[in-house]
């Protein structure tokens, strides 16, 4: 099995500094399995792209992307 080559963010567009997805292979570790992703960034991630897409670092850290109640961003 070999990674998706996405590589960029779903909510930001920007690189999402996925070591598997540019090697091509998970034999190489990602930033991503040693932080703590923010749980409402990850609920933002659009449905179509679900399990598939990696959040950048800025975005799996980020309070700003939190939303309320209504759904509505707090930025």
């Amino acid at each position: 099995m070999k990674p998706l080559a996405n590589t960029l963010c779903p909510l930001c567009g920007a690189a999402n500094k996925c070591q598997p997805a540019q090697a091509g292979s998970f034999d190489v570790a990602c930033w991503c399995m040693t932080t703590t992703i923010n749980a409402q960034a990850l609920a933002r991630v659009p449905a179509e792209v679900g399990e598939t897409a990696c959040l950048c670092p800025r975005c799996a850290a980020s309070e700003d992307l939190a939303v309320n109640a209504d759904g509505v961003s707090k930025r």
